[in-house]
């Protein structure tokens, strides 16, 4: 079954719902640049995106860590990404949890650094 996107995405809109997009950034996402994933998100009418760089901290299976090991963000590429978003937005919040969200072309942007972990 393929799912057109762009129709679910309208479909929320019609019913005033707010999209959010939630990037886990393993290895593959760090071939495009932050402002590609900020303008990709405008152009299909995300009004919320994370960010979320997966992490070791409190898994239970071997298999799981060695997975996210081996496929987790570099860790330069994901500082590339915070800096762009730091340098660029314009922060507008912290949150509960200590993020701090930030606005891009009109996009609440918020940066997760460890988005398996168990706190």
């Amino acid at each position: 079954m393929k799912t057109n996107f762009y129709h679910i995405i309208a479909e929320a809109h019609e019913y005033n719902m707010n999209v959010r997009a939630c990037l886990n950034l393993t290895d593959e996402f760090h071939r495009y640049q932050p402002e590609q994933y900020i303008k990709w998100a405008h152009g299909v009418g995300i009004e919320q995106l994370t960010f979320r760089r997966i992490a070791e901290t409190g898994m239970e299976f071997s298999d799981e860590r060695a997975w996210v090991s081996a496929h987790n963000m570099p860790w330069d590429e994901f500082q590339k990404m915070t800096g762009y978003i730091e340098k660029v937005g314009t922060p507008i919040a912290r949150l509960p949890f200590g993020y701090i969200k930030y606005s891009i072309r009109g996009i609440s942007i918020v940066v997760d650094t460890n988005c398996l972990a168990k706190d």
